[in-house]
């Protein structure tokens, strides 16, 4: 801005590393996807694209039934991420995590910024605060996948594996 309030009328030359960044940003991590319905599980198969992760969940229609999405080859390398949603009978119960060599952090997602505090054990009983419904779930998949992270209204119950 000028002294009298106006935009100059020749702007300040951008970076070009960093126009090169706004015109070509990286590309998006490669995910996989598995799922299980009515006990029988499927093959592992390439995510083609976030809007599919709508098809996906709505597999998992029945109590029991579980999705996995994880960073591809996860199992043969030595960090990426994952995503486990089942269907509960009452909603669903999702947990996003980041592994790495050390150690696996897993948060369980539930709405509010009390889902922190809610819980997060092996084999413990989902806090009703982490009964998320089909919405929610689309919701945060799609902020994590991009790699935003847990979109705001939500919150996450840490507990790291060694």
């Amino acid at each position: 801005m000028t002294a009298n309030g106006f935009a100059p009328l020749v702007a300040a030359p951008v970076d070009e590393t960093l126009l090169d960044l706004l015109l070509h940003p990286a590309a998006e991590e490669a995910f996989e996807w598995m799922v299980s319905v009515d006990d029988h599980c499927s093959t592992w198969h390439d995510l083609d694209s976030r809007a599919e992760v709508v098809r996906l969940v709505r597999l998992i229609a029945t109590a029991g039934d579980w999705l996995i999405l994880q960073s591809k080859n996860l199992d043969h390398g030595p960090s990426g991420r994952y995503a486990q949603v089942m269907n509960t009978g009452s909603g669903y119960h999702l947990e996003v995590a980041y592994r790495d060599d050390a150690a696996v952090h897993n948060w369980r997602i539930g709405v509010g910024a009390d889902a922190v505090d809610a819980g997060n054990k092996p084999h413990a009983i989902v806090a009703p605060i982490q009964q998320l419904k089909f919405a929610a779930v689309t919701e945060v998949l799609d902020s994590w996948l991009r790699g935003h992270g847990i979109p705001l209204g939500y919150g996450g119950a840490l507990h790291v594996y060694r």
